[in-house]
């Protein structure tokens, strides 16, 4: 649907990420920033589920903020905020299942 309208995610520097300001969002941000120090936990203590549980909690907190709201809005520069997080989530889960040596399918 982003595609579709035209959007395209940017970059960090190029979005206004203050935007995500959303309680959901927040958590989601939140989440998603634990990622490095759940992987080297996960490494050190030689725990892989570890990894297995943080994308259970994850996808949680992304279920429940996609239920909420609307990615595409009509704001633009919120839409364009809100997509850049979606992409940070793919990036985590994808980096994740590499780790763990499970490949996940582009679209379904």
């Amino acid at each position: 649907m982003a595609r579709e309208k035209g959007y395209q995610v940017s970059a960090f520097g190029d979005t206004d990420v203050g935007r995500l300001n959303l309680a959901e969002e927040v958590a989601m941000i939140k989440e998603i920033s634990r990622f490095p120090e759940v992987v080297a936990g996960a490494a050190q203590t030689l725990e892989p589920h570890r990894l297995t549980f943080y994308l259970n909690d994850l996808a949680g907190v992304f279920h429940n903020y996609y239920n909420k709201h609307r990615v595409v809005s009509p704001d633009d520069d919120l839409t364009k905020a809100r997509l850049l997080l979606m992409k940070s989530v793919r990036t985590v889960i994808r980096s994740a299942l590499g780790l763990l040596g499970v490949t996940a399918p582009e679209q379904m």
